[in-house]
């Protein structure tokens, strides 16, 4: 009489554990999976130099991305502590002869067996590398040339920073894209060193936000949603004013790529500029969810939080760990948050060191001297200072228009209040339309009580309206 509840003993218990199982693996399936790759250095015969290993961590990194929709961790310190359920693709690499040598090490939590070094042409063996992790092969000549010399041209490039030769990078990368005008990393390659080349050298060529519009555009048709190379188009598309075309294309890569942080990244920066923070934090809370890392790994410093009004925890972001050396932009900062708490004498070292500093982003060094000056009680000097960097922010290719309402900030730090608000309207026609921080920042307290205020505050609520009716928060998920 008793095994009828035995058997239902038993099934119950089944049941049970069946679910918990089937429960495990559907978490297990949705959580992200979470790759650091790093190229190692390599004393042997054919060893790659600093840039070509930073352009291959670059080519293996985006194939993961693409092709295994894989979270990557950038930023984080080689030898750093893993994030939970992350894996390390360590490699040491050379290159002899047309065949590329890999010597793969996997490190952390349920990473792959040893993996046996991989030697023959690049187009083989970085579709080898990969396999253990069941990352498909790409389409022939999509993210890389089959050509042997063409592949290892390509990694350089990637690696090498823009600022060394532009020229000379663009020249290159023209000539990949030309003779491979089906791989789309050379495309989004190319427009990246146009976009920045703009940025560091704003008059050099007049038509060089044309043409990294061109390459963005060829690039868009090949692999329409390449997450770092859309990323770096959505920032391009914001700081040229069209914030509407960048958030389409951020929020489509994001859906087409849920658990890439790049993507997120890529919504992230518009929304923010475009006013619509609520998206921005969502896609900022998304990019850290995914790494397990601090938001500021991915992006260099976490203005949204600013224009939310959380300025202790926009100070505490300036602290953690970053995406990469930017020292002009980082001073700047930390001192404008202090000024902002009304701290004038711990601003000033900061600002000080800022304007001696590398500005990767150009017009952050003038700021920080501006701000110096004005601390120091030389105000006609500030003044100077600002004049000069407000003039180039009419003549800029890459406008920027977060980077003018600084501008204008600073004028109305000054008292000149007239100068603020005209350089505030000018930041809304260049698309930084953010609405809460135009009405909420200190700075332009005297600017907001002019009369042409009123209309400026109007055309901003207009445009956002218009945001966030065609941009609704839904679209970004969770």
């Amino acid at each position: 009489m008793r095994r009828p509840a035995v058997y239902a003993t038993l099934l119950a218990v089944f049941v049970l554990l069946a679910g918990v199982w089937g429960f495990r693996r559907v978490q297990a399936a949705r959580e992200p999976r979470r790759i650091q790759v790093v190229i190692a250095p390599s004393s042997d015969p054919g060893g790659l130099d600093a840039h070509q290993r930073e352009g291959l961590r670059l080519l293996v990194a985006d194939h993961l991305e693409v092709l295994g929709g894989v979270s990557l961790l950038e930023g984080l310190p080689p030898g750093a502590n893993l994030p939970k359920g992350a894996l390390r693709l360590k490699v040491r690499a050379t290159f002899w002869d047309g065949h590329l040598r890999l010597e793969p090490q996997w490190e952390g939590r349920n990473a792959p067996g040893t993996a046996a070094a991989l030697n023959g042409t690049p187009d083989w063996v970085i579709s080898e590398l990969l396999a253990p992790l069941g990352v498909p092969a790409a389409r022939p000549g999509l993210l890389r040339p089959e050509d042997p010399a063409a592949c290892m041209e390509l990694v350089t490039l990637l690696g090498r920073p823009v600022g060394d030769d532009p020229a000379e990078s663009t020249k290159r990368l023209d000539g990949l894209a030309n003779r491979f005008p089906e791989c789309a990393t050379a495309r989004y390659a190319l427009a990246g060193v146009l976009y920045i080349t703009s940025i560091l050298r704003p008059r050099e060529r007049d038509d060089g936000q044309a043409r990294c519009e061109a390459a963005f555009v060829q690039a868009m048709a090949l692999l329409p949603h390449m997450p770092r190379g859309v990323r770096t188009y959505a920032f391009f598309a914001a700081d040229t004013g069209r914030g509407r075309e960048a958030l389409a294309a951020g929020l489509d890569c994001a859906a087409a790529y849920p658990k890439s942080p790049n993507a997120a990244i890529s919504v992230a920066y518009p929304a923010r500029i475009s006013g619509l923070l609520d998206l921005s934090e969502r896609a900022m809370r998304r990019q850290a969810r995914l790494t397990g890392l601090p938001r500021t790994m991915h992006t260099a410093t976490d203005n949204t939080r600013l224009y939310r009004g959380d300025l202790s925890g926009f100070a505490a972001s300036l602290e953690l760990p970053q995406s990469g050396p930017q020292p002009a932009l980082l001073d700047f900062y930390r001192g404008y948050v202090r000024l902002l708490g009304g701290d004038r004498t711990r601003a000033l070292p900061f600002f000080l060191r800022g304007a001696d500093g590398d500005a990767a982003v150009q017009g952050f060094g003038p700021l920080n001297r501006c701000y110096a000056l004005a601390l120091q009680g030389r105000p006609d000097e500030a003044k100077v200072a600002l004049d000069g960097l407000a003039r180039s922010r009419q003549m800029v290719q890459i406008l920027d228009g977060e980077l003018t309402f600084k501008v204008a900030e600073a004028y109305g730090f000054l008292g000149e209040d007239r100068e603020a608000l005209e350089f505030a309207n000018l930041a809304a026609t260049q698309g930084f339309l953010c609405l809460r921080w135009y009405e909420a920042a200190p700075f332009l307290a005297g600017a907001r009580k002019l009369p042409y205020w009123a209309t400026l505050r109007r055309h901003l609520q207009e445009r956002q309206a218009l945001l966030e009716a065609q941009f609704p928060l839904s679209r970004m998920g969770t």
